[in-house]
């Protein structure tokens, strides 16, 4: 079954969120729109600077949201 949901924020981390949330069981129809507003907001998103700007330090979970934007489709 796939979420409709209509979801309108400037806040970047709100998207990254969901992409990743959505990209790591490969859920990528539903992480398209994520991955829309995270490129209208940050043309130049790249995974490896956002990651760097988190402010908690757990290793598996930032493992997890790094590869979950990385099968939602975004790279760097």
């Amino acid at each position: 079954m796939i979420a409709r949901f209509s979801f309108v924020s400037e806040y970047l981390s709100a998207h990254t969120n969901l992409a990743s949330i959505f990209g790591e069981p490969g859920r990528l129809e539903e992480a398209r729109e994520p991955v829309r507003e995270i490129l209208r907001l940050a043309p130049d998103f790249s995974i490896k600077a956002y990651m760097k700007g988190l402010s908690f330090s757990d290793p598996g979970i930032l493992s997890r949201m790094e590869e979950g934007l990385q099968r939602a489709g975004l790279s760097g």
